[in-house]
């Protein structure tokens, strides 16, 4: 999971899959530089000045979905750098309570001949606002995002975890046009609902977790706004995203019957003392899998064979477990 600032997530734009695939990067970075420096922008969010443009330098494989990777070949580097080379003469609008910036997105892409990765640099007005979360973020499943084949279906995606709370959101006929840029595009309502909005619910259905219902809104006999209606869709999250809610959720429910049991019954850990280590014991259980029984007796009897009884010495119980854990990392 990521987080994106909601300047990018209501920011106005027409964007192809794979321009939006570079720019979900661009807000992995930004993620990445908030966390690294989370602390400062706990206190200070919003002001952080962006002076220079910046520039990264990744694999062009890391801007292709799990079907580019698989088909290879010189095409799919093309459909990439092309991207890449429309987005350096795109634009993007974003509309603040106090402003509205406007501006480019990529100052230069380059690509050396036989070098598998692409150099770019990101305008600082966009960089700024990837990076300010005063206007609140999304959290978004990159790998999910990455994966939809359109353009429509991200950006509707986007909007059901934008609203994943309230589970509605309505805006005008002139606001969703302004927002997904179809102005001159698709001049008839109908014509929106069938190539925007029922194709990208379409592909939501069909492969993400969660997806939309939604309702046009008449005044007299023409449609004045559109409510749109989110829900999830248990069948399609993949396996890591349901645990790390339940993770965040109900912690104690990710460990197995067996793990608990053999904590309360070996080591006599209470309630209390499970919920304190619930995330070393998922890892554990990640790591060493329908081992994890295993590796915890083995430490049990470590600590036993120099003479001490586990139970007095939980604490040094534990070290060695988060040992395991960073042994398997090497």
């Amino acid at each position: 999971m990521v987080q994106q600032s909601n300047y990018f997530t209501t920011a106005r734009y027409d964007f192809t899959v794979q321009e939006k695939r570079i720019l979900y990067r661009v807000a992995e970075k930004a993620y990445e530089y908030r966390m690294a420096n989370k602390e400062w922008f706990a206190q200070h969010d919003g002001e952080y000045v962006v002076d220079e443009h910046v520039c990264f330098t990744m694999p062009v494989t890391c801007f292709m979905n799990k079907e580019q990777l698989e088909n290879g070949g010189g095409e799919q580097y093309d459909q990439v750098v092309e991207a890449f080379k429309s987005l350096v003469d795109k634009k993007i609008s974003f509309k603040g309570d106090k402003c509205f910036s406007f501006g480019g997105i990529l100052n230069y892409a380059d690509q050396k001949k036989g070098d598998g990765n692409i150099s770019f640099m990101v305008h600082k007005f966009v960089w700024q606002s990837a990076l300010n979360f005063t206007k609140g973020f999304t959290a978004l499943d990159l790998h999910v995002a990455m994966e939809l084949k359109s353009a429509y279906s991200m950006r509707f995606y986007e909007f059901a975890r934008q609203w994943r709370d309230r589970l509605h959101y309505t805006m005008t006929v002139k606001e969703f046009r302004e927002m997904f840029r179809c102005q001159d595009k698709y001049p008839r309502i109908y014509d929106i609902k069938k190539y925007v909005i029922d194709n990208a619910k379409e592909e939501l259905d069909r492969v993400a977790p969660m997806s939309f219902n939604y309702e046009c809104n008449k005044v007299g006999r023409e449609i004045k706004s559109i409510t749109f209606h989110f829900y999830e869709i248990a069948t399609n999250k993949e396996e890591e995203t349901v645990r790390q809610e339940l993770l965040s959720k109900y912690p104690q429910a990710v460990i197995r019957p067996e793990v608990k049991q053999w904590l309360r019954h070996k080591m006599g850990f209470k309630q209390a003392q499970i919920r304190s280590n619930v995330k070393l014991i998922d890892e554990l259980q990640r790591t060493f899998d329908n081992s994890t029984v295993r590796e915890l007796e083995e430490t049990f009897q470590y600590i036993a064979k120099q003479g001490f009884r586990p139970q007095n010495n939980v604490g040094w119980f534990i070290q060695n477990l988060k040992k395991k854990v960073e042994n398997t990392k090497q």
